[in-house]
């Protein structure tokens, strides 16, 4: 009897143990980008901001339990980001690099839809939907999504039965990454609370190397400032992502804070092949986040 006792107390501690470690939380910041068509040294810098996000996510004094950066990440690498590491992962922060396209689908009555697309290579391009449907139906782990990709902050999402695949196809980035369209339009200005954030671009994404507002490479500043503050990396931490907004906007725009950058309020700009754009940063959801742990 004594010998069943031990047996069966010892089965219940390890069945404790296995309840413990299914409990945990894990978060894990995910970085990646794709170089194709890049100039040489965007290629450099495109390596250099997921490597020091890796960096600061892993090693900061608010970062996350794990992370990860991809060189030259495909479709299957964003699948990998928005499950979680197929459920490893509760929380993701996800960083994306590349070009990106708005396409068009027609609808069951034959009107036309933007689509968005992020793109991976010659002729590959991994749509919004795609993204949508890598997902289960009832684990969503990305709470902060960063996509310098152009177009893909122009809207937050929604939904219509395609004339090609007679299904639904779900539209819009912030939707896709975050698996709502339940976003404030001003995740700065208007936080929701809601614990989502997507930042993005509502035209055009300017390269990393392109020199803005009397700085050399502007926006991969910009990134470092962001990140190194949010996850308290070489920095005393922010309190939350608007916090990093506003360190990242004064480093690299020279503004008191990103409400009264140009990034937020708008502004245009030259590529170097001459042609004008522009654009300005979107934020949707939660600028709050990140106030509590991740």
């Amino acid at each position: 009897m004594t010998r069943l006792t031990s047996t069966i107390a010892a089965a219940a501690t390890a069945l404790v143990a296995i309840t413990a470690t299914i409990a945990l939380a894990y978060s894990g910041s995910i970085s990646m980008y794709n170089s194709w068509s890049f100039p040489p040294e965007e290629k450099t810098l495109q390596y250099n901001i997921v490597r020091l996000i890796y960096n600061a996510a892993v090693y900061g004094s608010k970062g996350t339990d794990t992370g990860v950066y991809v060189v030259n990440a495909t479709d299957s690498d964003i699948a990998a980001a928005v499950t979680g590491w197929s459920g490893y992962l509760d929380t993701v922060h996800a960083f994306w690099y590349s070009h990106g396209m708005v396409g068009s689908e027609y609808d069951i009555y034959w009107e036309p839809h933007d689509i968005y697309g992020l793109v991976y290579g010659p002729g590959e391009v991994v749509w919004d939907n795609d993204i949508y449907n890598f997902q289960f139906s009832d684990f969503h782990p990305v709470k902060l999504a960063v996509i310098h990709s152009c177009h893909q902050g122009h809207v937050i999402g929604g939904s219509f039965i395609a004339q090609s695949t007679q299904d639904v196809w779900h539209y819009g980035m912030p939707q896709a990454w975050l698996y709502t369209t339940q976003l404030s339009w001003d995740g700065y200005k208007y936080p929701d609370g809601r614990g989502r954030v997507f930042i993005g671009w509502f035209n055009e994404a300017p390269i990393l190397s392109l020199d803005l507002f009397g700085n050399n490479d502007t926006m991969y500043k910009f990134f470092v400032r962001f990140y190194t503050k949010l996850y308290g990396y070489y920095a005393i931490p922010v309190t939350d992502v608007n916090d990093a907004l506003d360190e990242a906007a004064r480093y690299a725009t020279g503004s008191p804070d990103f409400l009264n950058s140009p990034l937020y309020r708008g502004f245009v700009y030259s590529d170097p092949y001459g042609n004008s754009f522009e654009t300005k940063m979107v934020v949707y959801g939660d600028g709050t986040y990140g106030s509590g742990s991740w």
